[in-house]
Parts: structure tokens; C-alpha cells; sequence
């Protein structure tokens, strides 16, 4: 069964057996229905997590479903949850997340998946970054922080800052033993959100689909409570509605940012990703149906 959004530009296809935030009015500019309500038949609640079938490519293949999931943290998953989401039959789980991250908030031990090796951040997240607690600082102090353009400049890099681990995502997914993937980091938004734009570009989806795939994340908007509430991630940081926010410029700076220092993205999937023309023959093969 699904629930389809109707968005100006794409459907996005969300299995209604995974999970769908019950929507009482949802931006205009996010989706065209000003409500949408959905009841989940599995009843998981994970963060921002949801099904990535059932997109087009520009050759006429549609995504499967059930192969590919991108959600934000797990670890607050109750146990008849845990037992629905291992239901699924994941294979493989590419947790994006530092190690600061994984010890305040592991990930449950689902049966039959296993860690992908090589995924974690491995940026000194222990806590708050002093350039953050900087910036903070000076809003505090009553000084202007443009929070939208510390994300635009900060996503332009994210494809070469995480390439180590968005190479040991791919390298997994190349096997049969890697499908089905779920991936994720702890808002399921700004690492999982290149990540899957990255995915995307691979199986030959439009640029502007990939784009409404990031926006989607607005469906669960990224707010400070218990799941997400760290060291790392402190409340007055989370509270900027920038950061929380999937404005598409940021995802669309990530993928400009990888064309400007790699030249195309083809190129950096080769030079960075290590995918070659077969690779990536196999992977639509893998995960695109039709024709």
C-alpha cells in the first residue's frame, strides 16, 4: 500500500508500511496538499526514515522498493519496532554518524544486518565544535549570523569531507549481501541527505527530483527533543531554523561544490567514489526495475 505526496515537480511514493508523520498543515511550498494524514500498518516511528522506491530515472526505470531506506537516528526504537524495521529485511546498515554520536545514541542490533564498516564520520565530534559555540556566541552577544550561507558554504564540501564514507556506502551496496540498505545519521537530513542525492545521481534520477527528495525531509522537521538532543547537537543549535530547515539550495551547494573540484559528478564518483562504468551498471541493474 502507498501514500503518494503530490509535490509540484515529483511524487514521491512512500510505503504507508513504514512510517508516515501523521501531517496537519504542511507548507505550501513543501507540498501541494495543505494536509495529509497517514496511519503506519507497521507502526515504526523512526526518525525521518522512509522507502526511496519509486522514483523515474531519465531512462524510464523506477527505483525498487524495499531495497533502499534513509532515516535519521534509531536508537529510540522500541522493541516491537526493532522487530517491524528487521522485518523489512535489511541487510546492511551504513550508519554516517561520529562515535561520539554511536555511544549517546547506538543503534539497535536488528537480525540478520550487519554494520557497514567504513560509513562512520570520522570528524572530532566529542561536542560542540568551537566554531559553532562561536557563532552562537555572537548571536547571543546580539550580532547577525547568516545561519543559511554557514550551510550552504558548509554542505559545498561535505562530498569530499565524506567520501571515505559515502565509497564504503557504495562498495556495500555493490554486493548482494549489502541490499537492502538502511542509512542514516541522526537527523536523517544533512549527511543522508548528500548521501542519498548521491544515490540518486548514480541511478540516473533528474537533478530536480533529487532536489524534492532532500525537501521531503520537511515532512519530519528536525526539532530538539530526546533523539536528538547530544553533546554535539544542543537545543540552542538545533533551534536555528536554518540548520533544521531542507532548504534545496543546501543539497543543490553540495553537488555544485562536488562539480566545482571534481569537474563533473562522474568524475567524482570515479576519482573519489571509486565507481567505474561497470559499477554503476551494476548498481541501476541492482536497484532500478523496468525496461
Amino acid at each position: 500500500m502507498l501514500f503518494t505526496l503530490k509535490r509540484r515537480c515529483a511524487a514521491i511514493a512512500l510505503p504507508v508500511s513504514l512510517w508516515l508523520i501523521a501531517v496537519s498543515a504542511v507548507a505550501d511550498n513543501v507540498v501541494d496538499d495543505a494536509a495529509a494524514t497517514a496511519q503506519p500498518q507497521l507502526g515504526i516511528t523512526g526518525r525521518n526514515l522512509r522507502d526511496m522506491g519509486g522514483y523515474e530515472a531519465s531512462d524510464g526505470r523506477v527505483i525498487r522498493q524495499g531495497v533502499l531506506y534513509r532515516s535519521g537516528n534509531l536508537s529510540g526504537l522500541t522493541s516491537p519496532e526493532q522487530e517491524a524495521l528487521a522485518a523489512l529485511g535489511i541487510r546492511s546498515i551504513c550508519d554516517f554518524r561520529t562515535s561520539a554520536e554511536r555511544e549517546e545514541r547506538p543503534d539497535p542490533e536488528l537480525t540478520n544486518a550487519h554494520q557497514v564498516e567504513g560509513c562512520q564520520d570520522n570528524s572530532v565530534k566529542t561536542a560542540l565544535s568551537s566554531s559553532f559555540q562561536k557563532l552562537l556566541d555572537a548571536q547571543s552577544a546580539g550580532k547577525e549570523v547568516n545561519w543559511r550561507e554557514i550551510m550552504i558554504k558548509n554542505y559545498s564540501t561535505m562530498g569530499s569531507r565524506y567520501a571515505d564514507s559515502y565509497r564504503a556506502m557504495f562498495s556495500s551496496l555493490l554486493s548482494e549481501e549489502g541490499r537492502p540498505m538502511l542509512f542514516h545519521c541522526t537527523a536523517g537530513k544533512d549527511r543522508t541527505g548528500v548521501a542519498a542525492a548521491l544515490i540518486l545521481s548514480v541511478l540516473g534520477v533528474p537533478r530536480e527530483t533529487i532536489l524534492k527528495d532532500y525537501e521531503a525531509s520537511a515532512l519530519d522537521p528536525v526539532t530538539w527533543d530526546e533523539s536528538i538532543d547530544s553533546k554535539v547537537y544542543p537545543k540552542e543549535l538545533v533551534d536555528q531554523p536554518a540548520l533544521a530547515n531542507p532548504d534545496p539550495a543546501y543539497i543543490q551547494a553540495a553537488l555544485e561544490g562536488i562539480e566545482a573540484r571534481y569537474g563533473s559528478i562522474d568524475n567524482y564518483l570515479l576519482e573519489a567514489l571509486q565507481l567505474n562504468e561497470k559499477d554503476i551498471e551494476n548498481l541501476r541493474h541492482a536497484l532500478l526495475k523496468g525496461h
